[in-house]
């Protein structure tokens, strides 16, 4: 019974150091962007396998879905005005 409450103890003590040791982490100085945004080029995404189909009405896969939104999402935009 005391070996069972010393390895819980232990254990939460660890999660105690990682999770202060993550919250720590993320407050160190945030470093400034030291090139320009470049617009062109190319855009390289990693899918895990091809899409099955380009045609967005037949869009069913994970990875079809992804790369129509890609494609499909900057051809049209809703004008505030006339909705």
């Amino acid at each position: 019974m005391k070996k069972g409450k010393f390895i819980i103890a232990v254990v939460m003590a660890l999660a105690l150091v990682v999770g202060t040791a993550v919250i720590l982490g993320g407050c160190g100085k945030k470093e400034e962007a030291k090139e320009e945004i470049q617009e062109g080029g190319t855009f390289n995404y990693c899918l895990i396998s091809d899409p099955v189909s380009l045609d967005p009405a037949q869009l069913q896969e994970s990875q079809g879905i992804e790369v129509g939104k890609q494609i499909f999402d900057g051809l049209m935009d809703n004008d505030p005005k006339t909705m």
